[in-house]
C-alpha cells in the first residue's frame, strides 16, 4: 500500500496548472526572442568587421587630364 503514502502530496488545481503553463510559455518565447535579437546583433557585428572601411578621396590631378568641358557660350568673340 505504498500508493496511499503519496496522498500527502498536494495536487495542483487547474488554475495553478494554467498559470504555470502560461509562465512556461512566456519564458520559452522570451528565450526565442533573445536568440533572435542576438542573431541580428551578431550579423551586424560580423558585417561591420568583415567589410573594409571606405572613405571618400579626391581624385589626384594628373598632367595628361582632359580639358575642362564648356557650355559653348563665351570664350572667343564672334564677328
Amino acid at each position: 500500500m505504498s500508493n496511499l503514502s503519496n496522498t500527502s502530496q498536494r495536487r495542483r488545481s487547474k488554475a495553478e496548472q494554467h498559470e504555470a503553463s502560461n509562465f512556461t510559455l512566456g519564458v520559452v518565447m522570451a528565450g526565442i526572442f533573445a536568440f533572435f535579437v542576438a542573431g541580428i546583433a551578431s550579423a551586424f557585428i560580423y558585417t561591420k568587421d568583415t567589410n573594409p572601411t571606405r572613405s571618400a578621396e579626391a581624385p589626384t590631378p594628373s598632367a595628361a587630364s582632359a580639358p575642362a568641358e564648356t557650355t559653348g557660350s563665351g570664350g572667343a568673340a564672334a564677328k
